[in-house]
Parts: structure tokens; C-alpha cells; sequence
């Protein structure tokens, strides 16, 4: 693997530099914990009105048939049925179609790539830098421009791809007789590879179109084209049977769109296979928690790196005696540590009194 190495030396700040950087970062620390606490508090209201829609839709929903038989318009309902679509996606360059809604065709190039890594070690007085840069041959969708490389020679990429990656979408697509939002098209994006029919008249490696003299061994500039699909709308060899789905919306005109909770949250849930109503809102359940629990713990690292920053100040100060800097350095940490956590479930408490 082709490597350069530069090194490079800067002066150590003193004492008194040290100091005025630290005495900046009080103030960038300030702001981290004031972003972390209003991170934590719109999260808890988030997170209790989603929880509030959840329960109020579940008390609503009722079977699209009864809704449908009853001629009730705009009410909240459950469906379970095949995707269906008058046309199928058609691939303008190679030439075939597919009946499914959602048709992504993934263009990948052999190419030269960058890498950096970088490391600093005190020496004396100054600071030494080593930053060495390695050269290596992948598979990538984007373009690594080698004109930006720190040794460009003897690895040159081509400026363009052979074709661009793109997906299409069906605008129209049906289950069971009544048509979806485009909200709910959004959500079918379960995408699977598909083969290229053996019509298409190119190099096939393995699910691959091949633009090159050797697929075995590859060289910088070669291309390899695959495709993928979501929700097959039509029964074909190539993908077998159609996706059955499972909708909770809103019912008007034999359409299915995004229903309206009285706290005004929005509710157009589509998954994939059969589930009943009860099923669909408890997974929505167990989503809404992962995410407020996720939230939490980045609330409280995010907390925890502002008075971190915040109190370097203190750790500035004793830097320069051996063992109390590290004393101290840990002490500074564990009080932090702590009180981020206070600080947090602190946050979370008065976020709840309010919500």
C-alpha cells in the first residue's frame, strides 16, 4: 500500500496561552450545556405527544372495510393488502422494467483512495506532528477527486462516472383498491439486490453489470452497476410474489392518507407483511422510547463535554506538576461525570412537570 509521511514541528503554547484558551472554552462550554438542556427538554415533549397520538389513535382505528361499507370519510383506519400498480419502473439505460415501486440502480467505480492519520507527541519545547497519507484501490459511489490528493501522481482517478446512481418511484401506487399518499410511498424502503435479466445485453458478474476487461481483476476506472427494489407491485420470476402491507391512515375516497391527532401530530404508518392495529402502534411505541432513551444519552454526553470544557481551566493550572495534574485531572472528570448526570435527570424531571 503506497504511503507518504510528512513531519512537521510547532511551538508549545506557555502557560499564560494555555490559560486564555481556557478561559475561552468557559464560554463555549456554557453554551454545549445550554444546547444539551434544551436538547433534553424539547426531547421529553417530543416524546410525550408522540405518546399521546399513539393513544389516541390507537382508541380510534377501526378496519378499512367498516369504515369503506359505512361511507365514513377521514376516519382513522387499519388495512392489510398486496401493493398494486398500473405500470412497472422501467431502467432507460439497460434497457428492462420492473414491476415493484421503488427501483435504485447503484453505480460503483474502482478507484484510487486517500487516507490520513495523524498523530502528536510533545518534544521539549514543541510539538511534533506526523501525518502520513496511504493510497489505496476500492469500490465507492462517490467520485474521489484525485486532484485533492497530497500525491496525486501514480494515482490518478477518471473525472466522471460511467452513469450516475439514481432511484425512481412509482407516483401512483394502490393496495387492496385504495390509493396511497405519497407519505406512505416514502415509507416503503425495504430494498432488496435484485438480478438483471439475461436480456440485457452487457457483462453480467455475479448480480453485476461489468464495464471492464476483467471483473477478477479489476483496474481504476472499471464500473460495476447493481439495482435493488422495493415493494413489488406485480407477480414476475425475477422477484417473485407481490409485498403485502400493512397501513394505518387516514380513509377519504378510496385513498389513504395522513390522519390528524387532536394535539395536531400526524399519524400515516405503513409496515411490511401483515399486522394487526395493536401490533403497528406498539411497534411505534417501542420506537418513540428507543429514540427518547437515545436522545437522553446523547443529552447527558453532550452535558458531560460542556463542563468538561468548561472546568479545563482547573486542570490548566496544575498542568504543569506532574502527579497533581493527574490527580486532579480525575477528580475534575468524576465531578463532572456527576453532575452531568444531575443536571440531566434534573432537566428530564422539570421537562415532565411541564409536559
Amino acid at each position: 500500500m503506497p504511503q507518504r509521511t510528512y513531519v512537521t514541528y510547532r511551538r508549545r503554547p506557555g502557560f499564560l496561552e494555555r490559560i486564555g484558551h481556557s478561559c475561552t472554552g468557559v464560554i463555549g462550554g456554557m453554551l454545549v450545556v445550554l444546547l444539551a438542556v434544551v436538547m433534553l427538554y424539547y426531547n421529553e415533549g417530543h416524546s410525550v405527544a408522540t405518546a399521546e397520538m399513539l393513544e389516541e389513535g390507537l382508541s380510534l382505528v377501526q378496519p378499512l372495510y367498516l369504515a369503506a361499507k359505512s361511507n365514513l370519510n377521514g376516519v382513522l383506519v387499519h388495512h392489510i393488502g398486496l401493493l398494486e400498480a398500473e405500470n412497472e419502473l422501467y431502467e432507460d439505460h439497460y434497457k428492462f422494467s420492473v414491476p415493484c415501486v421503488k427501483l435504485r440502480r447503484k453505480v460503483e467505480m474502482f478507484q484510487w483512495v486517500e487516507h490520513s492519520h495523524s498523530t502528536e507527541v510533545s518534544v521539549g519545547d514543541s510539538i511534533k506532528k506526523e501525518t502520513t497519507y496511504t493510497y489505496d484501490t476500492e469500490w465507492s459511489e462517490t467520485l474521489s477527486n484525485s486532484r485533492n490528493f497530497d500525491e496525486e501522481i501514480g494515482h490518478v482517478n477518471p473525472r466522471d462516472f460511467l452513469l450516475e446512481s439514481k432511484t425512481k418511484s412509482l407516483q401512483v401506487v394502490n393496495c387492496g383498491g385504495t390509493t396511497l399518499s405519497s407519505h406512505l410511498v416514502d415509507q416503503i424502503d425495504w430494498f432488496v439486490d435484485i438480478i438483471v435479466p439475461p436480456g440485457v445485453q452487457s457483462t453480467h458478474y455475479k448480480r453485476y453489470i461489468y464495464h471492464g476487461e476483467d471483473p477478477m481483476h479489476p483496474v481504476v476506472g472499471d464500473t460495476r452497476v447493481s439495482f435493488q427494489c422495493a415493494g413489488i407491485t406485480g407477480k414476475s420470476e425475477l422477484l417473485g410474489e407481490r409485498d403485502a402491507v400493512s397501513i394505518i391512515a387516514s380513509y377519504a375516497n378510496d385513498a389513504l392518507t395522513t390522519f390528524r391527532t387532536s394535539n395536531g401530530r400526524s399519524i400515516s404508518f405503513l409496515r411490511r407483511g401483515p399486522m394487526t392495529a395493536e401490533q403497528m402502534f406498539r411497534l411505534e411505541e417501542s420506537n418513540n422510547n428507543k429514540l427518547t432513551w437515545f436522545i437522553r444519552l446523547a443529552g447527558f454526553v453532550l452535558m458531560y463535554v460542556g463542563l468538561m470544557v468548561m472546568t479545563r481551566i482547573i486542570t490548566t493550572l496544575v498542568d504543569w506538576i506532574p502527579v497533581l495534574r493527574q490527580i486532579v485531572s480525575f477528580s475534575v472528570s468524576m465531578w463532572n461525570l456527576s453532575l452531568a448526570a444531575f443536571l440531566t435527570i434534573l432537566t428530564i424531571a422539570i421537562s415532565w412537570l411541564r409536559f
